[in-house]
């Protein structure tokens, strides 16, 4: 048995996508018989315990995490309201400030995330440190972890990215690559396994990457498990399921727009339907207007992962929305898959990443905005949702062809490290 610890950023019992990719990562250590530890940031509620077999550390997240997670807990209210815009104009400010170092953007959390690893490995028993991007942080302090205490295997796991990255708000995409090559030169150095996620392997094929290939995989999202079902049923909270019911869940940003998808089925008229959205981020103003304005849109905001598995279980069909700018998969198509029913992925360029796995998919529908007008779009989910809307796919059936996306096939990689 190894004892590895694992550095998040924002973790359960709101976590973000690489947060959970990292929890299904360690259920599979800890089912193949390790014992897993994990730093990350403190909220409001909780500070050290144990989830699911794993120990939990919290330490001091950056201002900006502790001003949105106040902002969240009191969305309804409007000092939270104001809390959560003020912590995005803050966040705004400090990428200014530390627009050469980007994405480095607290020495200090840096810090505390080595000196909590100090304090809990006082027997100085730990075998693995798996440093999860993002945040930055996690990565810089894994790096000085492993300067100092060499024996420990450093596993670099980039579920995101620190180069090809698209577009981001403040920065061109030269500035954004300069500083990403730079560093990647210094974590890559200091680590013993680097995994990076597939959708990039293109990338990664730049000559500039030799001198990294043999500590180098390229892995996809472990979303893939067997769908969790949950006796407390909410449904009449979130759900009516006199309608059909449709749902997207995850964040929006610049890179993702929702207008395209809300205009399509706001032109449905053949079929009831209400769609409902889960999120953070960019648009909520837009879809809690458009909420307003009509009951087939429900703007819910966002809810931790554990509630949300109890909409997952009772919704008709999936909806996912492709980025733009950006070769990054969406991680959570997979997590949709698991559960057999329909999707509809809507997308805008020819290089979206989710579209090769939708292809292995029989219950999923995608939608080119460039290609049809919404009123189009409107009359080809009314025929997709006809045909397949009762129709559900055998998880055992769906795992054959999504082998890579199980956290079997990504624990396979950190153990080989382990048994060197």
């Amino acid at each position: 048995m190894s004892n590895i610890l694992i550095l998040e950023g924002v973790y359960y019992p709101k976590p973000e996508a690489n947060a959970i990719c990292s929890y299904k990562i360690a259920q599979q250590l800890i089912k193949n018989g390790h014992k897993v530890s994990v730093i990350c940031y403190k909220n409001f509620d909780l500070d050290n315990e144990n989830i699911n077999g794993i120990e939990v550390h919290r330490i001091k997240s950056r201002m900006f995490f502790r001003l949105r997670f106040f902002g969240e807990k009191f969305k309804d209210k409007w000092y939270g309201k104001i809390v959560l815009k003020f912590a995005y104009f803050c966040n705004k400010i400090k990428i200014l400030m530390r627009y050469n170092k980007f994405p480095f953007m607290s020495p200090m959390l840096t810090k505390s995330y080595v000196k909590k690893f100090e304090e809990i490995n006082e027997k100085g028993n730990f075998d693995m440190v798996i440093s999860v991007y993002n945040p930055f942080e996690t990565c810089y302090a894994g790096a000085k972890i492993k300067t100092k205490y060499p024996q420990i295997k450093h596993v670099l796991y980039v579920v995101d990215t620190l180069t090809n990255t698209g577009y981001k708000k403040g920065f061109s995409k030269k500035k954004l690559e300069a500083n990403g090559w730079k560093w990647e030169q210094y974590l890559y150095e200091r680590a013993d396994l680097i995994l990076n996620v597939k959708c990039h392997e293109e990338h990664h094929n730049n000559q500039r990457y030799d001198k990294y290939r043999n500590k180098m995989e390229f892995i996809d999202i472990p979303f893939m498990t067997k769908p969790m079902f949950n006796e407390k049923n909410i449904i009449d909270k979130y759900l009516n399921k006199s309608k059909i019911n449709g749902v997207y869940a995850g964040a929006f940003t610049c890179e993702t727009n929702p207008n395209y998808c809300v205009d399509s089925i706001l032109q449905i008229s053949n079929l009831e339907i209400e769609m409902s959205f889960f999120s953070r981020g960019n648009f909520q103003k837009y879809l809690l207007n458009k909420s307003k304005e009509s009951d087939m849109i429900n703007s819910n905001g966002f809810i931790v992962h554990d509630e949300m598995i109890n909409v997952l279980q009772d919704v008709d069909f999936f909806v996912s929305i492709g980025r733009v700018g950006t070769q990054m998969i969406i991680s959570k198509i997979f997590e949709y898959m698991s559960y057999g029913k329909p999707i509809i992925h809507f997308y805008k360029t020819d290089y979206d990443s989710s579209i090769k796995y939708y292809k292995n998919y029989s219950l999923a529908l995608c939608i080119d905005e460039r290609k049809q007008s919404t009123i189009e779009s409107a009359k080809l989910i009314e025929e997709f949702l006809t045909e397949n809307i009762k129709k559900k796919l055998k998880y055992e059936d769906i795992v054959k062809d999504f082998k890579e996306n199980t956290p079997e096939y990504t624990v396979n990689y950190i153990e080989n490290l382990l048994s060197k």
